[in-house]
């Protein structure tokens, strides 16, 4: 089991965010990233307890364990968009989210 307080992603499928009053106060750090959210870890009893978000070129993104990172688990297997706060810690990107809507009908971008 993960000893980190976190659950989500990490890549440079990361983009600045392009809107929201939030995206001034926050300041540079704020980014979207684009993927399918996956399970990284269970407790004993089975349930999902970290969760990451896989992009496209496949990075992944620790989501943080607040209120809005667990809400990501409604997503569970599905591709999102999210908003957030990107650090590195222990060698890993976690996203600190604060935003996402799901991004069904969406898929990778092609290659040329």
């Amino acid at each position: 089991m993960l000893s980190i307080d976190i659950m989500s992603p990490n890549s440079d499928d990361r983009q600045p965010a392009e809107c929201s009053a939030d995206a001034e106060d926050l300041g540079p750090d704020l980014v979207t990233i684009r993927g399918i959210v996956l399970p990284i870890d269970w407790d004993r009893k089975g349930n999902v307890a970290a969760m990451a978000v896989s992009t496209y070129d496949e990075d992944e993104y620790l989501v943080e364990k607040d209120e809005n990172g667990a809400a990501l688990e409604a997503f569970m297997r599905k591709e999102v968009e999210v908003v957030g706060i990107v650090r590195e810690a222990g060698g890993r990107q976690i996203i600190t989210v604060k935003g996402m809507q799901p991004r069904s009908g969406h898929h990778a971008p092609e290659k040329n």
